[in-house]
Formats: structure tokens, C-alpha cells, sequence
């Protein structure tokens, strides 16, 4: 089997309901949810939750046409982006508040620091998401559209 047909499968097996919660959780949660529930990889399991996101609405996404950039063009500029993106993610994993480093006897100022820095993730889970939207509506498009 190969590695897509493998995605496929685990993306067959969620059930409306196991969908239902990883849309309701953040972004890193649902990651770690789905891989506990299908067993697949870090990298499939992100795909699967980008790929059972709710659609931003209006989001705008190029068209492909013979005029314009070339499809493969596109995808890989989105995909860059995507990988760029999925850094900043890990990265900011790496840098989460520590208690050590905020609080002061008697300050709330950790709690806050972590507030925020879940904030900031969530924000760019959220342009990962659009990202995969938009990569795939740049390759479900064919090439020779008008």
C-alpha cells in the first residue's frame, strides 16, 4: 500500500463524530488526537486535520488557467509557504512561557504569558489552515481551465 492510498484509508476510517472533534479543538490537540485514533504519521495526521477543517468563508484561492501561472507553479509557492508555516508552529513549541521566567510570588503573569502564546498559535494554525485550503483548491483546478 502506498503512503496515499494509506491516507485515504485513515481519512475514510474518521467518523462524523471523531470530525466533529477535531474541529473543535486546537490545532496541535487535533494533531495528536488523530494520530492516536489512526496510528498514522506526524506529517499525515496534519494533512488529515487541515483536510477536515471548516472552509473559511470567502477565502480566495487562484485560478488556473492557460494565461496564468501553471498549476505544479502554484502549488509548490503554497506549499512553501505551508512548510514555512509548520516551522513557525514547532518553533513556537519550542519557545512556550515558562513559569520560571514570568512569575514573580504572587503574579498571574505566567497564566497571561501562556494565554497569549496560545493565542499566537492558534492564529498561525489558522493561516496553515487557510494554506491547505488553498493548495487544495490549486489542485483539484485542471490545468486547461478557462
Amino acid at each position: 500500500m502506498t503512503p496515499e492510498q494509506a491516507k485515504r484509508d485513515w481519512a475514510q476510517d474518521l467518523t462524523e463524530t471523531q470530525i466533529k472533534t477535531i474541529r473543535g479543538l486546537g490545532y496541535i490537540e487535533a494533531v495528536k488526537q488523530v494520530r492516536e485514533w489512526t496510528g498514522c504519521g506526524l506529517q499525515d495526521a496534519k494533512d488529515l486535520v487541515v483536510h477536515h477543517r471548516p472552509p473559511v468563508p470567502g477565502l480566495m484561492a487562484p485560478t488556473v488557467h492557460p494565461g496564468g501561472t501553471p498549476r505544479p507553479e502554484l502549488a509548490a509557492q503554497i506549499t512553501v509557504a505551508w512548510a514555512v508555516v509548520e516551522l513557525a508552529i514547532e518553533a513556537m513549541g519550542n519557545c512556550r512561557p515558562a513559569r520560571r521566567d514570568y512569575d514573580l510570588p504572587g503574579g498571574a503573569a505566567f497564566r497571561t504569558a501562556q494565554r497569549q502564546h496560545l493565542a499566537r498559535l492558534e492564529r498561525l494554525c489558522e493561516v496553515l489552515s487557510e494554506l491547505g485550503q488553498i493548495r487544495k483548491a490549486i489542485l483539484l483546478q485542471r490545468e486547461d481551465a478557462p
